[in-house]
């Protein structure tokens, strides 16, 4: 199965949130000026044609998203945390792609319905939870603000109208079904092969070579041997993986948090129940809707619940006029909260209130009629300390795990202003340390840190390189965070041919080993493939299951990619990959596609999503060009974290 999800941390995850909830529509809602610009002013940050993003648009915008973080985290919040550059350059592209959409939905006379603009602003929780809108809580909600509701929902429409711009092509886009299903099914097939790795180090025969052999090397690659710019550098970073991975909460802990919050372990109440959903006739008159409930009335006033099921109204339902279809529903069993995600209507109250093979009133919701039947009812009950320990253990872990990570965190940005010793820093606050070399543009294979080429990049600005004290605090995530300082720098130099002797030689010496080992490699898969060889008399590997949906035993891509491309028709065969450092001998003995009906849906969904999403990109791109959208010089302070 493919990875389309991934875990986010905490802060992301808000920060996310605070994008799409009523405070970020409040924000952007200061963005839409109205002013018509001639030419721009030292204060605008982005220009879309005749219009523009001013510094203050982006101040109420930006203040107003961190603000409500704020309220968010609550005492936690860290604004230095927070405000970085990433954030910054996200609420601007998000400020210039609605303004940009705004000015093209204005342009081109964009709308929405009245019925969709009021179902998107019901949609959006208010302050009361989802699906319980209140036009009353709404208005205060504008008023405290300071704005008008008819100000906002004319805000908000040409939002909605803009928003359908790039929408329409996301949910519209068609990617041919016949080429979806054939990358689907070369996406799941697997190829079931055995390998001998003829590396270079077995054909190592350590030859010697002449000083002229030497000295031609050197003077027709040299350049190869130019060791660039680095640093030895030595850092100290606070991570909150690895706070949390070993800290483990007592049992006494553990029994104490649950007899204090016992109310919290508790399993709300679940009710059994049937129901039907009768279809009216779509001309239905209002006199044939009474007299639906009519002769209704007069069906439950003469049945026993005892012996009369809903499975029998259902059949006397049927010879009323004006119902199209009836359709039975059974062994649904649902809390209240479920029970109103599921039917997205406010009548729980009723329902939750009927006893044990109780048969409900009809309910009028949406032009239908509901009618329900309890068949069980399982109350309410508090959960074991046994069945909660693990839940309990976890939310402990993590509170303890924040509390520790932020008092480390205050305690390094003191002992880092006062320039203490990173070694010593970390021996007192049990942090990790490290000291290595670090080449400029080269970043460092398996290094969880700096194998990151922005971060090789900033190392190596000058402002970075003359400081000879411990750098501020460097963030690397909300939960990971660094202090560097630079031991040593070192300028690129060319080693001088006495002193570049013995890598020459080891260089040489592995370009024989390298031609030797694909040349004795090329020469057993002539002889498999001439029968001169038997499979049985090498040393080929276990059968190992490879495709291009999942990791191969660490096998390069260059390998995957060269086998998932063999012609059906050659399999089962011999074949040979040359690579940087030796041969691959291969045998792929069989190939097996996946006839996985939902897998390839899925798989088909998401290309097409993604397809969609790509058009949606090009499109926006496109309208920056047509409305000669310009990032100006002025947002150089704005993104370099300058106040404003």
């Amino acid at each position: 199965m493919f990875e389309f999800m991934r875990n986010y941390k905490k802060w992301f995850l808000l920060i996310l949130l605070i994008f799409i909830i009523p405070s970020f529509i409040l924000a952007s809602f200061y963005t839409f000026s109205e002013n018509k610009y001639d030419k721009y002013t030292k204060q605008d940050l982005v220009v879309i044609g005749k219009h523009a993003i001013s510094l203050d648009d982006f101040r109420n915008t930006y203040i107003k998203v961190i603000k409500k973080i704020e309220s968010e985290i609550g005492d936690q919040f860290d604004y230095k945390k927070l405000d970085t550059i990433n954030m910054r350059i996200k609420v601007l592209h998000d400020m210039i792609r609605e303004k940009l959409l705004h000015i093209v939905a204005t342009d081109n006379n964009f709308k929405v319905s009245e019925d969709f603009v009021r179902n998107a602003i019901k949609a959006i929780d208010w302050g009361q939870g989802n699906n319980n809108f209140s036009f009353d809580h709404y208005a205060n909600f504008l008023s405290t603000r300071g704005i008008d509701p008819y100000v906002f929902e004319n805000f908000y429409r040409n939002k909605l109208s803009a928003e359908q711009i790039l929408n329409n092509i996301t949910i519209s886009s068609h990617f041919p079904e016949s080429l979806a299903n054939l990358y689907a099914k070369s996406f799941f097939q697997k190829r079931f092969i055995k390998i001998i790795d003829y590396q270079s180090k077995m054909f190592n025969d350590k030859n010697s070579f002449t000083d002229e052999e030497i000295k031609d090397w050197y003077y027709k690659y040299n350049s190869k041997l130019i060791l660039p710019e680095n640093i030895d550098l030595e850092y100290i970073e606070l991570n909150f993986d690895s706070i949390i991975k070993n800290l483990v909460i007592n049992n006494d802990e553990l029994l104490s948090f649950y007899k204090k919050n016992k109310i919290n372990f508790i399993t709300p109440e679940k009710r059994k129940f049937n129901y039907i959903k009768i279809f009216l006739n779509h001309n239905i008159s209002q006199l044939e809707k009474s007299n639906i409930l009519k002769n209704f009335i007069d069906i439950k006033a003469n049945i026993n619940t005892k012996t009369y099921s809903i499975d029998n109204l259902k059949k006397d339902l049927m010879l009323i006029k004006g119902i199209n279809k009836i359709d039975l529903f059974l062994d649904n069993y649902l809390t209240e909260e479920e029970f109103i995600n599921k039917f997205n209507i406010n009548i729980k109250n009723d329902i939750f209130k009927m006893k044990h093979n109780e048969i409900s009133n009809i309910i009028d919701f949406q032009n239908d009629f509901y009618i329900f039947e309890i068949k069980n009812i399982e109350n309410a009950n508090v959960l074991s300390f046994d069945l909660v320990k693990d839940k309990i253990q976890q939310k402990l872990r993590l509170e303890k795990a924040n509390l520790i990570f932020y008092e480390k965190y205050n305690m390094l940005s003191q002992k880092i202003s006062k320039n203490i010793d990173l070694k010593e820093i970390a021996k007192n606050l049990n942090l990790k340390y490290e000291k290595l070399n670090i080449k400029k543009n080269v970043t460092v294979d398996n290094h969880s840190i700096f194998n990151n080429s922005k971060i090789i990049s900033e190392l190596f600005k000058p402002e970075f390189l003359k400081n000879k004290s411990n750098s501020d605090i460097i963030k690397l995530s909300n939960q990971n965070f660094i202090a560097c300082k630079v031991i040593k720098h070192n300028l690129s130099y060319l080693p001088t041919l006495e002193e570049a002797k013995f890598n020459i030689q080891s260089i040489l010496d592995n370009e024989i080993s390298i031609k030797n080992a694909i040349s004795y490699g090329q020469n057993e898969l002539k002889l498999l493939k001439n029968g001169d060889r038997r499979l049985e008399n090498l040393k080929f590997s276990e059968i190992i299951e490879i495709s291009r949906n999942s990791n191969c035993y660490n096998l390069s891509d260059k390998l995957i990619d060269y086998v998932m491309k063999i012609p059906l028709n050659e399999i089962p065969g011999y074949f040979g990959l040359p690579y940087d450092n030796g041969f691959f001998l291969i045998y792929i003995e069989k190939v097996e596609d996946i006839n996985d009906f939902a897998l390839t849906q899925e798989f088909n969904t998401f290309l097409s999503n993604s397809y969609g999403d790509c058009e949606a990109y090009s499109i926006f791109h496109e309208l920056c060009d047509q409305y000669k959208v310009k990032i100006l010089d002025s947002t150089k302070n704005l993104l370099e974290l300058q106040t404003f």
